[in-house]
């Protein structure tokens, strides 16, 4: 154990050397450092500095970029979590294509449609990235990253410091629901809504769907002091899904009409062999 702490003391000893004489021969030396005291991260910039002609000293300058670190931790894990419900969710109706597949197996035609539509539907999760947006707890949006200002259309001046409802999110779904009291109840009980769809509107007007992971920030109070979100576009599959239940009402219909058809013919037949056994 004694000879560890000796050797562990002789290398940092030796980078330390190394990067004085890095920066006495006139290289400006940036490093990334964790301190093990406060468990913080910090950006160290060591420049070099002429007293005289002779003499060279250093500057060191050290910013705390431990909240830049904490944050990009966050939205990683945020994506991961995105992705694994994306992968479940694709699993689901994979499944449920598949077994709408064995039972209109005769119709090629439908079975033509649903293979389009898993096919867009995989590249649409493939190719997805993510809206990011943060918001204060009055519903003012803070942040609107490039993905979100291409996907509903705004620029940033343009939504920074306006409110979710009436830019984003409509007064009104297309179903009725009110979704300003979709977004009031948000504000009083968002742990209910960590995981949410709803229906969202672009710029020009377009309906859209998207599925929502939300995440309340706290201060060091433990106060709710503002609202991460990352969603990630379901417009595509909704729309599939839709046009899915639709052709299996419609198959429904016609095995119905078929079996009407067949019983008929049968009734048909029964009678008039009946009549001519008289």
């Amino acid at each position: 154990m004694y000879n560890n702490d000796i050797g562990s003391k002789n290398l940092i000893a030796s980078q330390a050397l190394d990067l004085l004489n890095r920066v006495f021969q006139g290289e400006t030396v940036r490093q990334e450092i964790h301190n093990p005291k406060d468990g913080r991260w910090y950006f160290v910039t060591n420049m070099p500095i002429s007293i005289d002609q002779e003499r060279v000293s250093k500057l060191v300058l050290v910013t705390d970029i431990n909240d830049h670190k904490m944050a990009l931790a966050q939205i990683k894990r945020h994506r991961d979590q995105l992705e694994n419900e994306v992968k479940q969710r694709t699993a689901e109706l994979q499944e449920i294509n598949a077994k709408l597949r064995q039972e209109i197996e005769e119709r090629k035609a439908v079975e033509k449609f649903l293979r389009e539509s898993e096919t867009k539907y995989r590249e649409l999760v493939q190719n997805a990235n993510s809206i990011i947006l943060r918001f204060d707890t009055h519903g003012r949006i803070t942040f609107f990253n490039e993905f979100a200002q291409r996907f509903f259309g705004f620029k940033e001046e343009e939504i920074i410091g306006q409110h979710l409802v009436g830019t984003i999110i409509p007064e009104q779904a297309s179903s009725g629901h009110d979704l300003r009291a979709m977004v009031q109840d948000f504000f009083l009980h968002p742990e209910r809504y960590e995981n949410n769809e709803n229906e969202n509107i672009c710029r020009n007007g377009k309906r859209v769907w998207v599925a929502w992971t939300n995440k309340a920030i706290r201060d060091s109070h433990g106060k709710i002091s503002e609202f991460l979100s990352v969603g990630i576009d379901i417009t595509e599959r909704k729309r599939a899904k839709e046009r899915i239940h639709a052709l299996t009402q419609q198959l429904i219909k016609a095995q119905e009409t078929e079996r009407q058809r067949i019983s008929r013919d049968l009734h048909d037949h029964l009678a008039q062999d009946l009549s001519s056994l008289k």
